[in-house]
């Protein structure tokens, strides 16, 4: 499989992933009512609109709660930016507005809508992330299209070249370094495409790399040091 191969094999695999998300939220959806559907954590049901005002770019923001006001909303995995379906809570067939959700608490969700949504009662259910897949999907053809320094890395990252290596350097360790770890900052130092380290929990990787930031700081270098 050569780069061009392997880049088409990552987008088809990104829209069966997707597909299949689709699918799996919408027999959810006409599946599962009631509580068990709240249990879920990707569902709120029996809301009523509170309140409404005009957003950003022409959507309207609706902020829904509980009908008994009581009530605080169940544990959920609506966060803000989460892309939601809006909809009849007794007819799974009925319109579904897309949304976004763009303000939360522990009694009220607020809904970026670009629709009014017609009737009284609601339900809210989480709904596959298109612009995530989008924004993935296009970071692919970036790749792809790559020129230079990105295109040099990333025929690196799938092996159709080899890492480049410069001769290692001795180190001033600002940090107490057992042989192992300094090795492995001598080995990223001198890396000229990419490097990794690794090993099992509690072997001093944090440390290390600690270490090595220090290290390429002083040696005139920019960090940008990122962490899932």
């Amino acid at each position: 499989m050569n780069g061009q191969q392997h880049f088409e094999q990552l987008a088809a695999w990104i829209e069966m992933e997707s597909a299949a998300e689709a699918q799996r939220l919408a027999e959810r959806r006409q599946r599962q009512s009631g509580a068990h559907a709240e249990k879920s954590g990707e569902t709120l049901l029996d809301l009523v609109v509170v309140d409404h005002q005009a957003g950003l770019g022409g959507r309207y923001l609706f902020t829904f709660v509980k009908r008994n006001r009581d009530l605080t909303l169940p544990w959920n995995r609506l966060r803000v930016g989460s892309p939601v379906l809006v909809g009849d809570p007794a007819d799974s067939e009925a319109n579904l507005y897309p949304g976004v959700v763009s303000a939360r608490n522990s009694q009220k969700i607020q809904v970026a809508l670009d629709e009014w949504p017609e009737g009284e009662r609601f339900r809210i259910d989480l709904s596959p992330d298109e612009i995530t897949r989008k924004r993935q999907l296009a970071a692919l053809a970036s790749v792809v299209h790559a020129s230079g320094r990105t295109r040099q890395l990333r025929d690196v990252m799938i092996g159709e070249l080899e890492p480049r290596f410069a001769p290692e350097a001795e180190y001033e360790f600002l940090t107490p370094l057992n042989p192992s770890q300094q090795q492995a900052v001598q080995f990223a130092m001198s890396a000229q495409d990419v490097a990794i380290i690794h090993g099992p929990p509690g072997t001093g990787k944090t440390t290390t790399v600690t270490e090595l930031i220090q290290q390429a700081v002083l040696r005139g270098e920019k960090v940008l040091a990122c962490a899932p």
